[in-house]
């Protein structure tokens, strides 16, 4: 089975936790981190520049400070909306959706433009991507287990283990730091790059007064930008015991990954 475009878009959503009020124009806003083109962010803004000054062990401490409240929480629900930007051919995509999180795990629908759905549970990633009407079968589903994650799966899901752990930021190293209105933007890069192969730099923008995550970018070699914005967040919603759970059909063909 070949994995669908969707699918293989969604491999790097697949854990999230956190959000704020924002807009896409805020995403875009995000300075590059140090050695981005200034042209695959859409703003006037320069890249932080990498200062002696910037002094890493607080602004890492401060950026767990923040996941921090979120793992925390009983749970949490959240807008997103995520654009991918791909340099060489200057086109983007914008998706948007909903995102629930709870102590690791994840439910994130897509409803547009395409509806997908990543499911995270203590042992599977679930990836389910509805076909085009008249599709048989009607769904796609993908299954990657937890405990065979590697740093190869880093190269699909990023964002999996950036919040999933939050030891995982002692891999990155502080870059640069704007500071605007209460609001705070890291730059960082992988210590071991190998190991983060579509992660070459990182920027993530906090709301250091409400202690929130505005939004998160990532670029990879290539400087194809992919940028999410997290909105109209919703502490210790309640959710079902089942709610982070999935079952696939009994017809359908599951694409181990």
């Amino acid at each position: 089975m070949i994995l669908s475009p969707q699918i293989c878009l969604f491999l790097t959503v697949i854990s999230l936790s956190s959000c704020a009020s924002a807009t896409l124009k805020e995403v875009e806003e995000i300075p590059p981190p140090l050695g981005a083109k200034k042209e695959i962010v859409p703003t006037n803004e320069k890249a932080p520049a990498e200062d002696a000054a910037v002094m890493p062990e607080s602004g890492l401490l401060q950026i767990k400070s923040v996941l921090a409240k979120y793992h925390q929480s009983k749970s949490v629900q959240m807008e997103l909306k995520k654009r991918v930007f791909m340099a060489l051919l200057e086109r983007e995509n914008i998706s948007e959706g909903q995102l629930s999180f709870s102590k690791g795990q994840l439910r994130l629908r897509i409803d547009k433009p395409h509806p997908s759905e990543v499911i995270v549970d203590n042992n599977n990633i679930w990836l389910v991507d509805q076909l085009p009407e008249g599709s048989k079968p009607p769904i796609q589903v993908a299954r990657v287990r937890v405990d065979k994650l590697s740093p190869q799966s880093r190269a699909k899901s990023p964002l999996a283990f950036i919040f999933r752990d939050l030891k995982v930021w002692d891999e990155f190293k502080l870059v640069g730091e704007k500071v605007a209105d209460e609001k705070i933007t890291y730059s960082l890069k992988p210590i071991h790059p190998k190991e983060w192969r579509n992660v070459a730099k990182l920027a993530i923008r906090l709301d250091q007064k409400g202690k929130q995550v505005l939004a998160v970018s990532y670029w990879d070699d290539l400087e194809n930008e992919t940028s999410w914005v997290f909105r109209k967040v919703d502490f210790d919603v309640p959710v079902s015991k089942d709610f982070f759970k999935y079952s696939p059909p009994k017809d359908i063909t599951i694409m181990e990954y």
